[in-house]
C-alpha cells in the first residue's frame, strides 16, 4: 500500500456523510454540509471516496500508448456503460492506464468534486491526496488474487481478473447496511 501519513487523519466521504478512519473502525463524523463550516477539522493525508460519489467501468486494452486514444476511450465506455447520465456533468479520469491491458476508468460528478476541492483548499488542506476508495484498494491490494470484494456500508464493488488482467467490475448496492468497520469494506474474498 501507498504510505500513509499516520499523523494526519484520513477521511472516508460519501455523499451525505464524513468518517474519521481509525485503527479498527470508520467514526462517524457527521454530515457534510454541517462539518464543512466547522473548523474542528484537522487537514487529512487522505479522503477517500465512497462508491456513491463515483461510478466506475474498465476500458479495454489499447495496441498502442497514446493519452488521446485513451480520453477518447475514456469517454466512450462511460457513455457505453451509463448512458442515462450525461457525460457533461461529469469529471472523466482513467487509472493507470495500460497500453496492453484493461484498465479502470474512473467518472465523478464535477459539481460535487469541486464543491469538495473547494472547501479543501478553503481550510488551505492542500496536500490531501482524493481517491476513489475501490481503485486505491484495487491498486494496492490485487495482486495475485483473482476476485476482489470491496465492501461498503452503501454498496460492494467486485473486481475479477482471468488470466492476471482485470475481466469485470460489478459494483451493486448493499441490501442492508452492515456494521461499519475497517475490515467491512478492506477485506479480501
Amino acid at each position: 500500500m501507498l504510505p500513509l501519513n499516520k499523523s494526519k487523519p484520513r477521511y472516508y466521504i460519501t455523499q451525505q456523510q464524513l468518517y474519521l478512519i481509525t485503527e479498527t473502525q470508520l467514526e462517524p463524523l457527521g454530515q457534510l454540509s454541517e462539518l464543512f463550516s466547522s473548523s474542528e477539522l484537522a487537514e487529512p493525508s487522505f479522503v477517500f471516496l465512497s462508491a456513491d460519489c463515483y461510478e466506475i467501468f474498465i476500458n479495454s486494452a489499447e495496441q498502442s500508448y497514446d493519452p488521446a486514444q485513451f480520453k477518447k476511450q475514456n469517454q466512450s465506455h462511460f457513455l457505453q456503460h451509463f448512458p442515462h447520465l450525461d457525460i457533461e456533468n461529469y469529471q472523466l479520469f482513467f487509472d493507470q492506464p495500460q497500453f496492453n491491458q484493461p484498465y479502470l476508468g474512473i467518472a465523478i460528478e464535477k459539481q460535487w468534486l469541486e464543491a469538495l476541492k473547494q472547501y479543501l483548499d478553503k481550510r488551505k488542506f492542500f496536500n490531501t491526496n482524493i481517491q476513489p476508495l475501490a481503485t486505491y484498494l484495487f491498486r494496492n491490494d490485487l495482486t495475485q488474487e483473482q476476485a476482489f470484494s470491496c465492501l461498503e456500508p452503501s454498496a460492494e464493488t467486485i473486481f475479477i481478473k482471468v488470466n492476471h488482467v482485470l475481466d469485470m467490475i460489478l459494483c451493486k448496492p448493499r441490501a442492508e447496511i452492515t456494521t461499519l468497520s475497517f475490515q467491512t469494506w478492506m477485506g479480501i474474498k
